[in-house]
Protein backbone atom coordinates (compact mmCIF):
# COMPACT_ATOMS: atom_id res chain seq x y z
CA UNK A 1 0.00 0.00 0.00
CA UNK A 2 2.47 2.62 0.85
CA UNK A 3 4.84 1.49 -2.34
CA UNK A 4 1.40 2.67 -4.12
CA UNK A 5 1.06 5.67 -2.73
CA UNK A 6 4.68 6.73 -2.95
CA UNK A 7 4.21 5.33 -7.23
CA UNK A 8 0.73 7.51 -7.25
CA UNK A 9 2.72 10.96 -5.40
CA UNK A 10 5.73 10.24 -7.88
CA UNK A 11 3.35 10.29 -11.11
CA UNK A 12 1.40 13.45 -9.57
CA UNK A 13 4.37 15.17 -9.04
CA UNK A 14 5.84 14.35 -12.63
CA UNK A 15 2.36 15.32 -13.87
CA UNK A 16 2.91 18.83 -12.36
CA UNK A 17 6.38 19.28 -13.31
CA UNK A 18 6.02 18.10 -17.14
CA UNK A 19 2.70 20.53 -17.43
CA UNK A 20 4.56 23.91 -16.04
CA UNK A 21 7.32 23.00 -18.43
CA UNK A 22 4.89 22.70 -21.06
CA UNK A 23 2.96 26.38 -20.39
CA UNK A 24 4.94 29.33 -20.13
CA UNK A 25 2.20 31.23 -20.74
CA UNK A 26 3.22 32.61 -23.59
CA UNK A 27 1.77 31.34 -26.84
CA UNK A 28 3.68 29.37 -28.99
CA UNK A 29 4.70 30.83 -32.22
CA UNK A 30 4.13 29.03 -35.13
CA UNK A 31 6.62 29.14 -38.13
CA UNK A 32 5.73 31.55 -40.83
CA UNK A 33 3.87 29.94 -43.78
CA UNK A 34 5.79 29.78 -47.35
CA UNK A 35 4.94 32.34 -49.58
CA UNK A 36 2.39 31.79 -51.71
CA UNK A 37 2.90 34.47 -54.15
CA UNK A 38 5.99 36.27 -56.22
CA UNK A 39 8.97 36.83 -54.33
CA UNK A 40 12.21 38.58 -55.20
CA UNK A 41 13.67 35.05 -55.50
CA UNK A 42 10.94 33.72 -58.14
CA UNK A 43 10.82 37.39 -60.08
CA UNK A 44 14.68 37.40 -60.39
CA UNK A 45 15.51 34.17 -61.68
CA UNK A 46 14.43 31.70 -64.09
CA UNK A 47 11.39 32.79 -66.00
CA UNK A 48 10.51 35.42 -63.42
CA UNK A 49 9.36 38.56 -64.91
CA UNK A 50 12.16 40.59 -63.67
CA UNK A 51 14.73 37.78 -64.73
CA UNK A 52 13.08 37.81 -67.88
CA UNK A 53 12.12 41.37 -68.85
CA UNK A 54 14.58 43.42 -67.16
CA UNK A 55 17.97 42.05 -66.23
CA UNK A 56 18.97 42.32 -70.03
CA UNK A 57 19.40 45.58 -68.90
CA UNK A 58 19.51 45.82 -65.23
CA UNK A 59 21.87 42.65 -64.57
CA UNK A 60 24.87 44.66 -63.85
CA UNK A 61 24.10 47.93 -65.14
CA UNK A 62 21.28 50.28 -66.35
CA UNK A 63 21.07 52.46 -62.94
CA UNK A 64 20.08 49.67 -60.26
CA UNK A 65 20.89 45.92 -60.40
CA UNK A 66 17.33 43.91 -60.43
CA UNK A 67 19.44 40.23 -59.74
CA UNK A 68 18.44 38.13 -56.57
CA UNK A 69 21.64 38.82 -54.59
CA UNK A 70 20.45 42.51 -54.47
CA UNK A 71 16.95 42.32 -52.90
CA UNK A 72 18.53 44.17 -50.11
CA UNK A 73 19.69 46.85 -51.80
CA UNK A 74 16.51 47.24 -53.42
CA UNK A 75 14.87 47.72 -50.54
CA UNK A 76 16.85 50.42 -49.38
CA UNK A 77 17.05 51.93 -53.09
CA UNK A 78 15.77 55.40 -53.64
CA UNK A 79 15.10 57.60 -57.10
CA UNK A 80 14.27 60.70 -58.24
CA UNK A 81 12.91 59.69 -61.47
CA UNK A 82 9.04 59.25 -60.21
CA UNK A 83 8.44 62.52 -58.82
CA UNK A 84 7.37 62.93 -54.85
CA UNK A 85 7.53 58.21 -55.48
CA UNK A 86 11.23 58.10 -54.08
CA UNK A 87 11.36 54.44 -52.71
CA UNK A 88 12.08 52.43 -55.50
CA UNK A 89 10.02 49.78 -53.38
CA UNK A 90 8.04 50.41 -50.67
CA UNK A 91 6.94 47.13 -48.93
CA UNK A 92 3.17 46.82 -48.76
CA UNK A 93 2.27 49.71 -51.16
CA UNK A 94 2.76 49.39 -55.15
CA UNK A 95 1.43 52.87 -55.59
CA UNK A 96 4.45 54.19 -53.83
CA UNK A 97 6.74 52.22 -55.37
CA UNK A 98 9.26 53.12 -58.34
CA UNK A 99 9.56 49.59 -59.76
CA UNK A 100 5.97 49.18 -60.08
CA UNK A 101 5.20 52.55 -61.44
CA UNK A 102 7.61 52.32 -63.98
CA UNK A 103 6.62 48.44 -65.04
CA UNK A 104 3.18 49.57 -65.72
CA UNK A 105 4.51 53.04 -67.67
CA UNK A 106 2.73 55.56 -64.60
CA UNK A 107 3.00 59.04 -65.97
CA UNK A 108 5.02 60.60 -62.65
CA UNK A 109 8.04 58.67 -64.01
CA UNK A 110 10.56 60.13 -66.54
CA UNK A 111 9.67 58.40 -69.74
CA UNK A 112 13.75 57.73 -70.29
CA UNK A 113 13.37 55.37 -67.18
CA UNK A 114 12.79 52.23 -68.68
CA UNK A 115 13.24 52.28 -72.87
CA UNK A 116 10.57 49.65 -73.32
CA UNK A 117 7.33 48.59 -72.08
CA UNK A 118 6.87 45.69 -70.47
CA UNK A 119 6.22 42.61 -72.86
CA UNK A 120 3.41 40.10 -70.98
CA UNK A 121 1.85 43.07 -69.67
CA UNK A 122 -0.85 42.52 -67.25
CA UNK A 123 0.76 39.52 -65.88
CA UNK A 124 4.23 41.09 -65.15
CA UNK A 125 2.23 44.13 -63.94
CA UNK A 126 0.42 41.86 -61.47
CA UNK A 127 3.50 39.82 -60.40
CA UNK A 128 5.38 42.81 -59.64
CA UNK A 129 2.57 44.72 -57.84
CA UNK A 130 1.53 41.25 -56.04
CA UNK A 131 5.15 41.04 -54.67
CA UNK A 132 5.10 44.67 -53.51
CA UNK A 133 1.54 43.97 -51.45
CA UNK A 134 2.44 41.33 -50.01
CA UNK A 135 5.10 43.05 -48.03
CA UNK A 136 7.91 42.34 -50.78
CA UNK A 137 8.90 39.07 -49.29
CA UNK A 138 12.20 37.47 -50.29
CA UNK A 139 11.76 34.12 -50.67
Amino acid sequence: MRRMLLVGLAACALGIVLSACADTGKEQQQPTPPTSGPTWATLTSGSGVLATYCQGCHGTSGGITLTQDQYQTILAKTTTKCGAVSNLVTKGDKANSALYLVATGDAKCSPAVSPLPMPNGDKAKDDIGAWIDAGAPEK
